[in-house]
């Protein structure tokens, strides 16, 4: 079951963002930029770095890790026994977003962003789901570490 929720999240992620990607690309000439609602535009560009435009020209390398980070996604959620359901959506998050700008990088060469906040550092549903996913899931590391007073393998009861 866990894995039916891991691909179900990360197909709609990576479905949500590869459709505004592209429709981005289509109707967006690259460069310009249009004001959506308050402090958002529409800010059509390309991304050869990571999240928000950082480190250019990195693609390669970012690609590598993460397919990496892919399968050790896939294979830890395999293996846990004892993920709870929102651990797993975290997961499937960050596994929809990475395949979407992995599947970019492979296909494009580069990343399409398009969410401006007015800074001119522009990002895509991808970022949001991974940003979202990876906070979710130290909030879930963060929550399954024993308290102080509990007995731990390494500190023994007493």
């Amino acid at each position: 079951r866990r894995q039916l929720v891991l691909g179900a999240v990360a197909i709609l992620v990576l479905a949500a963002d590869q459709l505004t990607k592209a429709a981005v690309r289509s109707a967006v000439e690259l460069g310009s930029a249009t004001h959506l609602v308050g402090p958002f535009w529409i800010h059509h560009v390309r991304n050869s770095g990571i999240i928000g435009g950082h480190f250019q020209g990195v693609g390669l390398a970012v690609g590598v890790v993460t397919i990496a980070v892919v399968a050790a996604m896939i294979v830890y959620v395999a293996r846990s026994r004892t993920l709870r359901a929102w651990a797993v959506v975290a997961f499937g998050l960050l596994l929809g977003g990475s395949l979407g700008t992995l599947l970019d990088r492979l296909r494009l060469g580069y990343v399409t962003d398009f969410v401006d906040r007015g800074n001119g550092k522009a990002f895509n549903l991808a970022d949001v789901a991974i940003l979202l996913g990876i906070a979710l899931v130290l909030g879930y590391s963060l929550l399954r570490r024993p308290s102080r007073s509990e007995p731990t393998p390494e500190t023994p009861p007493g």
